[in-house]
C-alpha cells in the first residue's frame, strides 16, 4: 500500500506542477496579469483558489479509498517471498 501511497503523491505533485507551468504557457491568462500586478490579495486569493481545488481532488480521492474499504472490497497486502 505505501507503494501506491507513493505513486499517488508524486502523481498529484506533478500534476500541480505541470497545471502551474501550464498556466505561464498562455499569455491571454488571468496569470499574466497578476505577474504583473503585484497586489498580496489578488495572489492570496489565486493560491487559495488553487490549494482548495487540490484539496478537494484529494478528498474525494480519499474519500473513495475508505469507501472501497467499508464496502469490503479492499485487496490484501502483496507480500514478498
Amino acid at each position: 500500500m505505501s507503494d501506491a501511497n507513493a505513486w499517488l503523491s508524486l502523481t498529484l505533485i506533478f500534476g500541480v506542477i505541470k497545471d502551474v507551468i501550464g498556466l505561464f504557457q498562455h499569455r491571454e491568462l488571468l496569470v499574466v496579469w497578476l505577474w504583473q500586478y503585484h497586489d498580496w490579495r489578488v495572489w492570496g486569493l489565486f493560491i487559495g483558489i488553487l490549494a482548495v481545488y487540490w484539496g478537494l481532488w484529494v478528498l474525494i480521492f480519499w474519500g473513495l479509498r475508505k469507501l472501497k474499504q467499508v464496502m469490503g472490497r479492499n485487496d490484501p497486502p502483496v507480500t514478498k517471498q
